[in-house]
């Protein structure tokens, strides 16, 4: 059987189309977890300083939409 450039071309692109879809899905979960996060630092320094626990959230809101939305 004889292979064919266009072949060798289609087996090399796949794999990197995968690695492409998990790093993306690696980067969802990792801003979603940046964002829960934020929350809960947000909720611990309530008390000390309400003006950075609203930055705090906002950030979290912020990122959580993005990193789910964003497709």
């Amino acid at each position: 059987m004889r292979w064919s450039l266009v072949n060798m071309e289609n087996d090399i692109q796949f794999p990197e189309a995968i690695h492409e879809n998990i790093l993306f899905e690696n980067l969802r979960t990792l801003f979603v977890v940046l964002g829960l996060v934020s929350v809960m630092a947000a909720g611990v320094v309530i008390y000390q300083s309400p003006m950075l626990s609203y930055l705090l959230l906002s950030y979290a809101f912020f990122i959580i939409i993005v990193a789910l939305f964003r497709r």
